[in-house]
């Protein structure tokens, strides 16, 4: 049985346990009619939430989802990558034999950032690609890359990365070509083994929305974020803008909660 089906079978296992607790409750007599709607609306928002973020990622699927709002606290772009250790990972393939073409990627945002992290195979033998980075915002593409800044924020072609020496190369940035300016800061670890070549970047939200022509919180207003790296993996991950998961609970709780009184009043009337 694969990964995909063993997390299926898992969430229809678990959503099925949540609605035979919905039913119980409608059934219990003895349980007054307040009492009743609060249980019911508990049980509605604990399922909706489980099902907004239940996200699936298989190595064998060219689209991964992970959840937007992840925790982003504790993240510096300072070389360091202890911080994303807790983060969700997903897989960047070209489905090589050996394995060694199977890579590490998390895309996660805040209110003001969104983040990006590679981390090559163990066995990886090329240097981490720094071109060829896509990012899209409700299908609308931005090429990046990642390179040192010159005083007049745009790219310092004179001072290039050396991808073949081992070290923390700090000071870096992501970058549009046209217009060709900084939208974040950015670190690239160079090393063999495990670990091996690792990178972070950090985008300022408002300075792409710029650079894209984008109406000002378009991001943060529920936007279907893509990142693809042909140069990593094939396939892309997917960034769900905003969970509509809790909201659905929420109205489905406040709809109940509107047709019990309307019902409760027509009845008064009637008396």
């Amino acid at each position: 049985m694969t990964i995909m089906m063993k997390l299926k079978k898992k969430t229809i296992m678990t959503k099925t346990k949540i609605m035979t607790m919905a039913k119980s409750i409608m059934k219990q007599k003895k349980m007054k009619t307040v009492k009743k709607l609060l249980a019911l609306c508990s049980v509605i928002f604990i399922l909706s939430m489980y099902s907004a973020a239940t996200t699936y990622a298989s190595n064998s699927v060219q689209l991964q989802t992970q959840t937007s709002q992840s925790n982003t606290a504790g993240i510096a772009v300072d070389g360091y990558y202890d911080d994303w250790v807790d983060k969700p990972m997903s897989k960047l393939t070209w489905n090589s034999n050996n394995g060694t073409a199977n890579h590490d990627v998390s895309l996660i945002k805040d209110d003001n950032y969104i983040y990006i992290y590679v981390g090559m195979h163990p066995n990886y033998n090329s240097p981490m690609p720094i071109d060829a980075i896509y990012l899209s915002i409700n299908n609308v593409e931005c090429q990046l890359f990642v390179r040192y800044v010159n005083a007049q924020n745009t790219v310092d072609w004179g001072h290039q990365v050396n991808l073949n020496q081992n070290g923390t190369f700090l000071g870096l940035h992501p970058f549009t070509y046209y217009p060709n300016n900084s939208l974040g800061d950015a670190a690239i670890t160079v090393s063999q083994g495990n670990p091996n070549d690792r990178m972070e970047i950090r985008i300022n939200i408002k300075d792409l929305e710029k650079v894209m022509s984008l109406k000002s919180g378009t991001i943060n207003n529920g936007s279907q974020i893509k990142l693809r790296m042909p140069n990593v993996g094939g396939g892309s991950i997917e960034l769900l803008g905003t969970s509509t998961g809790a909201l659905l609970g929420i109205i489905l709780c406040a709809g109940t909660v509107i047709i019990v009184k309307l019902r409760r009043n027509n009845k008064a009337r009637l008396v």
